[in-house]
C-alpha cells in the first residue's frame, strides 16, 4: 500500500481515538472495533484500519473523508494528492476536494466497483491455509452405527468441547454411550478414497448447556482433540451479522457424507435470533458453522424453514451466556472465556 506511513502519521497527528471512531462509522457505517485491535496502542490502530482499508479497497474514501473532516491540514491533503484517480486531467497538480469527489466518482462509473462492502478481497494461499485448519474442526455426530439416522454436524469450540444444536443431542439422548464424534472424515485428493478420521466419545459429565430456543449445545467430549497433531482450529467468534445478499459458506456433513462446503447467501440477516440463507444443506447438516468469505463463523446453521435454512447468529448465543445464570454454569464448566 502507497503512502502507507505518510498517511498513518497524518491521521494520528490529524484525529483522537474517538474522532478517528466516529470518522470511520460515518464513512463505512462500520466501528472501528470491528476493523481495528482498539486495545492496542494508538498508532498500531491506525495501522489496522489502513491494513482492513487496502484490503477493501477503501484507502480513497477514508483519506477523502480525513481531508473533509480537517480540510486543513497540509499532511492530509498532500497525500490525498498522491491518490488522485488515474483519470484526472496530468496538469491537475492543486489539490481541490471538489474535483477530487467528482474525478473519483467518474473513475468508478468507468472502471470495476465493490458492490458487495461487507466482502473484501482473499488471498488465496492464507485463505486455503485457514480452510485447511478449519475443517479438522469439524466433525460428524453419530448417535448409532447401524444406520445414519440422526446424524448431525458439530464444530469445536474449546479442546474438548464441540456445539451443535440442541435438536442433535436429544437424538442420541437414548444412545450416549454409542454416540461417536467422527473428525477427519473427508475424502482423499485422490477423490476417492476417505479417511475414516478420528472418532471419541462423550465425557461422562458432557451436557454442559443447551437451549431448545436458540437450538444450541454445548458437549464435552471424553477427549482433548483440539490438540491433536498440528491442533485444530477453535470456531467460536461474536462476528457482527452479514447483510441481505451477503455470500456465506456451510462446512458440513450432508446426508452424513464426507465433509462438504456449500456457498450461499444471507436472504434475511438477524431476525428473531434467526438468519436465513440459501446455502444447499441435507439431513446431517445440523450443527454445522456458517462462516463468512474471510472464515469466520458466525452462526450455527439449523435446518431448513419455508423453502430455505436458517441459522441462529452466535451474537444471539453469546447474548444467552452474558445472563448470570447461564454465565455461572460456563464457569463451573471451565468455560468462563465464552461469557465475556
Amino acid at each position: 500500500m502507497k503512502h502507507t506511513k505518510e498517511l498513518a502519521e497524518a491521521i494520528c497527528a490529524a484525529f483522537s481515538v474517538g474522532e478517528l471512531t466516529r470518522l470511520v462509522y460515518h464513512t463505512f457505517t462500520r466501528e472501528l472495533k470491528d476493523v481495528a485491535n482498539v486495545a492496542q496502542p494508538y498508532p498500531d490502530v491506525v495501522y489496522d484500519l489502513l491494513r482492513w482499508c487496502d484490503r477493501t479497497y477503501n484507502v480513497g474514501d477514508l483519506t477523502l473523508a480525513a481531508c473533509e473532516e480537517n480540510a486543513r491540514n497540509p499532511k492530509l491533503r498532500a497525500i490525498a494528492s498522491k491518490l488522485k484517480p488515474a483519470v484526472a486531467p496530468y496538469h491537475a497538480d492543486d489539490f481541490d476536494l471538489t474535483a477530487w469527489r467528482r474525478l473519483r466518482a467518474e473513475t468508478d462509473e468507468q472502471l470495476e466497483s465493490i458492490v458487495l462492502k461487507n466482502v473484501s478481497f482473499q488471498d488465496v494461499r492464507m485463505w486455503l491455509e485457514r480452510l485447511g485448519s478449519l475443517f479438522r474442526s469439524v466433525c460428524r455426530v453419530e448417535p448409532q452405527q447401524d444406520n445414519t439416522m440422526g446424524y448431525g454436524s458439530a464444530f469445536l469450540i474449546e479442546n474438548d468441547v464441540i456445539m451443535t444444536n440442541d435438536h442433535v443431542v436429544r437424538g442420541f439422548l437414548s444412545k450416549q454411550a454409542e454416540t461417536l464424534f467422527r473428525f477427519d472424515y473427508v475424502l482423499n485428493s485422490d477423490g476417492i478414497a476417505i479417511s475414516k478420521g478420528r472418532t471419541t466419545k462423550l465425557a461422562q459429565d458432557w451436557d454442559i448447556l443447551r437451549d431448545e430456543e436458540l437450538d444450541f449445545a454445548l458437549v464435552r467430549l471424553a477427549e482433548p482433540v483440539g490438540t491433536d497433531g498440528d491442533g485444530r482450529q477453535l470456531i467460536f467468534v461474536a462476528t457482527p451479522a452479514l447483510a441481505d445478499s451477503d455470500p456465506l459458506l456451510v462446512l458440513q456433513h450432508p446426508d452424513a457424507l464426507p465433509l462438504k462446503l456449500s456457498f450461499g447467501s444471507v436472504t434475511q440477516a438477524a431476525k428473531d435470533a434467526r438468519i436465513s440463507h440459501n446455502a444447499n444443506t441435507l439431513g446431517g447438516s445440523s450443527g454445522s458453522p456458517c462462516l463468512t468469505t474471510s472464515l469466520d463463523a458466525f452462526a450455527i446453521h439449523r435446518g431448513g424453514h419455508d423453502g430455505g435454512n436458517t441459522a441462529v447468529p452466535f451474537t444471539a448465543i453469546r447474548t444467552y451466556f452474558s445472563r448470570p445464570e447461564q454465565k455461572a454454569r460456563l464457569v463451573a464448566a471451565g468455560l468462563a472465556n465464552l461469557a465475556t
